[in-house]
């Protein structure tokens, strides 16, 4: 650990001096494995007040029951896993989870889903007819009209999710 009292800047506006602290910790060089299990997110927006109130009682009644020192540097390191611990397992107990998603789209419905299903099915038949580009081919032009018709109903869902939220 490193600590440093910086000198006094005449645009500082401030009453005390700055102070810059560096803590270098060495990294372990085992692997972490953690189970899949403990990386489930947990719901917080849609978590009630009755839920949250669960959370902080079993959290209090948990560390209570908890003893712990600081005096070492085992000591801290079993004391933050028991922390961490008490945390994710309350959170697991009382607050309902949701399922990962790379990208949210919260205008996308059952409909939007068709029209983008249609458009990949008539994109995969236009690509195994080898990719023509005139307009007399079939599986050109239903690829084309299905593209159509999804980038539609797509700005149209989109800007009735933004009125949906503006309102």
């Amino acid at each position: 650990m490193h600590c440093e009292i910086l000198d006094d800047d005449c645009l500082n506006v401030s009453r005390h001096r700055p102070v810059a602290v560096s803590i270098n910790f060495p990294v372990s060089d085992g692997k972490f494995n953690a189970s899949e299990e403990s990386f489930r997110r947990i719901n917080w927006k849609r978590a009630t007040d009755a839920q949250i109130s669960d959370y902080v009682g079993n959290v209090t009644n948990s560390l209570n029951q908890c003893t712990y020192t600081c005096d070492s540097k085992e000591s801290i390191d079993s004391t933050y896993t028991m922390l961490c611990d008490v945390l994710t397992g309350a959170a697991g107990t009382c607050i309902g989870h949701r399922s990962f998603q790379s990208h949210l789209k919260p205008c996308w419905d059952s409909g939007l889903r068709e029209y983008h299903k249609q458009m990949r099915q008539n994109r995969s038949q236009w690509c195994r007819a080898g990719r023509p580009r005139n307009k007399t081919n079939t599986e050109y032009m239903s690829y084309k009209a299905a593209k159509r018709d999804f980038r539609r109903a797509h700005r149209k869902a989109a800007s009735e999710h933004m009125r949906q939220l503006n309102r």
